[in-house]
């Protein structure tokens, strides 16, 4: 059943309800006189701007605010307020928050389970006061005839400009707020930046660190590396190289090989000149570069044949020589040219064994000797020497003596 207090409010909607409940609270709570001033700056949250109906600061600077609600609480926009409330609450920009309402008037279950809850978050820092109907009545009354009495002292005109001001007012709290989020913008792309001007300058100075680290990281590896044992065939080859150097030592230092005229001593075991073993080692090296790198060896040159002595040498034979000459030249040159070769094609692969770790001792012997090899080279015949034919007179010269001779 209706009461005074909706009897006297029948004939407004919320928004002058809420207009008249607010005026008629200063001449009974005396708001103004404890220092609250209405409508002050809205604050910014995550959820939107909170307004309230009055604010006050203390000496220490500390706000603190006030809501009225003169009719039914519990609609979404009420619940976003309390919401904004924990936030503003928990960052210490209201110290407290006193929500005023009225008895009687219906409060939802979940706007009543939110303030409860920050009554219990905040303890005292949260008040809620509930007016008793009677006092409400009162209250609406006494803000209704302030608005009467308003309206009869007001000059024309003042009432638009006061709209007008209001109007431009809020304008000017919304671009300040607009400012003010620019501001944390520009405050948030600064702080990045300087945070990464900080890691820059902290990786500049722990560079030098990390690459020492990481060099002491390598050698220890390369140390791990070289103390890991050996394989069974490393250790064999090491083995035998050790071997083929220790035999090879020892025969150099065994002396020179015993003259032709001297017989050699029965007492003592025949032993091989120093000579002798340098030269089997380098044909051993020969031998098992050749097994591993077969090369092509140049065909030997055929013999040339000398013209017998008392022969008559004839045009004819003069121009067979020359061209046997020229032939038996061609192919030294060829053979030459072979030997490089083949000398250039086993420095190679020598070259390549090195680098793969797998030059045995003897083939670095045969490497730093240079020697070639004998089926590379090509060499005369002994016993036999190419002619040597003059021109001109010298060839007259020597048939003239050649008849002499005869004669």
């Amino acid at each position: 059943m209706p009461d005074e207090y909706d009897k006297i409010r029948e004939n407004f909607n919320p928004p002058e309800r809420g207009r008249i409940f607010e005026n008629g609270t200063e001449a009974v709570f005396h708001d103004r006189e404890k220092g609250y001033v209405g409508h002050p700056d809205p604050y910014s949250t995550l959820h939107g701007l909170r307004f309230y109906d009055k604010a006050r600061t203390d000496d220490l600077g500390k706000v603190h605010a006030i809501d009225d609600k003169s009719g039914q609480t519990g609609s979404k926009n009420d619940i976003r307020e309390l919401k904004k409330d924990r936030e503003l609450l928990a960052k210490r920009e209201i110290e407290t928050l006193t929500v005023r309402t009225v008895a009687g008037e219906k409060m939802s279950a979940a706007y009543e389970r939110h303030l409860n809850e920050l009554r219990k978050e905040f303890g005292a820092r949260v008040i809620h006061v509930e007016i008793s109907r009677a006092q409400a009545r009162d209250v609406f009354a006494k803000g209704l005839n302030r608005e009467k009495n308003a309206q009869q002292l007001e000059l024309p005109g003042v009432a638009q400009k006061a709209r007008e001001q209001k109007g431009v007012d809020l304008q000017k709290r919304r671009e300040k707020q607009v400012t003010l989020t620019k501001a944390r913008e520009v405050k948030g792309k600064f702080q990045a930046v300087q945070r990464f001007s900080q890691g820059a300058e902290r990786g500049r100075a722990e560079a030098p660190q990390r690459v020492q680290a990481e060099r002491t990281q390598q050698a220890q590896q390369r140390a791990k590396e070289r103390e890991a044992p050996e394989t069974e065939r490393d250790r064999a080859a090491r083995v035998a190289a050790e071997k083929v150097v220790r035999e090879f030592q020892a025969l150099l230092k065994s002396g020179p090989a015993p003259s032709a005229d001297k017989a050699p001593e029965k007492t003592t075991p025949e032993r091989e000149s120093p000579e002798t073993a340098r030269e089997r080692v380098e044909r051993e090296a020969r031998e098992q570069v050749l097994r591993e790198f077969p090369l092509p060896v140049p065909d030997r040159p055929q013999e040339r044949e000398t013209p017998k002595v008392g022969e008559r040498p004839t045009p004819e034979l003069n121009q067979a020589a020359t061209t046997e000459r020229e032939a038996a030249d061609k192919a030294q040159a060829a053979a030459r040219e072979a030997a490089r070769e083949q000398d250039a094609a086993r420095n190679a692969a020598y070259q390549r064994l090195q680098e793969q770790g797998r030059l045995t001792e003897i083939q670095r012997l045969h490497w730093l000797g240079q020697a070639t090899d004998p089926r590379g080279a090509v060499r005369e015949p002994p016993g036999h020497a190419p002619p040597v034919q003059g021109h001109g007179r010298q060839q007259g010269q020597g048939r003239d003596r050649g008849q002499s001779r005869d004669r």
